[in-house]
């Protein structure tokens, strides 16, 4: 899963899949509430949640007057469709961003430069599940780097090839059918083209760390080893 963030002045949701701790097991939500906290200040009470089977989300327009950028609790009171019911409170936490770490990519971007790859797939994959897979894999890198959410890359399109070889190597991954064959030795290429592409793009990044929009000459860095230079 993405790291969880809503958008600030746009309208955007938030998720949880409610799954059992214990077994690890999705479990099926009925109805649901959603309170919103910043600290011990309680800004979303018990607010009704829409259900799509075991994931549910509470969407809504994050003002900046109420929503300044930051991180939130969100406290989830979930009734499952057992009988009799039961109801769970789970919490999660989000943040008010920017922007989203808009991916530069598409599946179908693909098409032409592995025109053969989505014919090995069973019925109901697409390229488009592992591209999900990748791009979350490359956002939660970045966040470690830079100790926030990335939405503030400047320039997302720096990732696009390590997107690119990554989904690919996940895709070789995921139909091969032993140590050994063909498929595992490509997967293992193309993944190592995504660890020197995502390399490459870290040696070189700008982002808006003051948050303004600017693309200021001192929000540079290499994220290597060293924090943003702001």
């Amino acid at each position: 899963m993405s790291i969880s963030v809503a958008i600030q002045d746009h309208t955007s949701r938030i998720y949880l899949r409610h799954v059992d701790p214990d077994t690890h097991e999705e479990i099926a939500v009925a109805s649901g509430t959603v309170s919103i906290y910043r600290g011990n200040n309680k800004l979303v009470d018990a607010a009704s949640v829409t259900v799509s089977g075991s994931r549910v989300y509470y969407e809504a327009t994050w003002s900046e007057s109420t929503w300044p950028l930051d991180s939130y609790r969100a406290e989830w009171s979930l009734v499952d469709t057992s009988a009799p019911p039961v109801t769970r409170v789970v919490e999660s936490f989000f943040e008010v961003v920017v922007r989203h770490f808009r991916c530069p990519v598409g599946a179908s971007d693909f098409s032409s430069r592995y025109p053969y790859l989505t014919q090995l797939f069973p019925s109901g994959t697409t390229l488009a599940d592992f591209l999900d897979s990748a791009w979350e894999e490359i956002e939660l890198t970045l966040y470690g780097k830079l100790e926030r959410y990335p939405g503030n890359v400047f320039h997302p399109e720096q990732f696009a090839k390590a997107a690119e070889y990554w989904c690919v190597a996940d895709a070789y991954r995921a139909i091969s059918r032993g140590s050994g064959t063909e498929d595992e030795q490509k997967a293992n290429h193309y993944r190592d083209r995504a660890m020197q592409a995502l390399k490459s793009a870290q040696a070189f990044v700008r982002a808006d760390t003051d948050d303004d929009n600017v693309v200021d000459a001192s929000e540079v860095s290499t994220l290597s080893s060293i924090r943003m230079v702001r």
